[in-house]
């Protein structure tokens, strides 16, 4: 029996959904020159930058010592860059990149944000499933 025959004995009928997959989140290590990379990200500017002390911590202490918020005002996206590893074998940068969730992210800003960060590894790729649906 074909699959045609079998849609038509049972009565139902075939629907198709469709999905929208969005990078959502981007996590990534780097041992780019700060400095560098700073200078290669000139759409972003730098919101905030502040030691992590961690008084209230107890004996344990952050990954990292220093945290820099870089935003770009166009497009909304947010870079968080971990910096001064305080244990061995972290690597020298991690970049946490979030886009706004309206907008999500450019595929050029994306690009220059990577090549900026060069060599990188991807820690974590999140994406955002939309499932366009009918509006009444």
């Amino acid at each position: 029996m074909t699959a045609q025959k079998r849609k038509a004995k049972s009565g139902r009928t075939a629907t198709r959904t469709t999905c929208v997959a969005h990078p959502d989140r981007v996590v990534l290590t780097s041992s780019a020159i700060f400095g560098h990379a700073l200078g290669a990200l000139t759409a972003f500017r730098t919101v905030s930058d502040y030691v992590l002390y961690n008084i209230n911590e107890g004996i344990f202490t952050g990954p990292y010592g220093r945290i820099r918020r870089l935003v770009n005002d166009l497009t909304k996206t947010r870079l968080d860059l971990r910096y001064r590893p305080r244990y061995r074998g972290l690597a020298p940068l991690r970049v946490d990149i979030v886009p706004d969730d309206l907008m999500s992210f450019h595929r050029r800003e994306l690009e220059a944000i990577l090549a900026a960060f060069s060599p990188y590894r991807l820690v974590i790729v999140e994406f955002s499933l939309d499932f366009p649906g009918k509006r009444k």
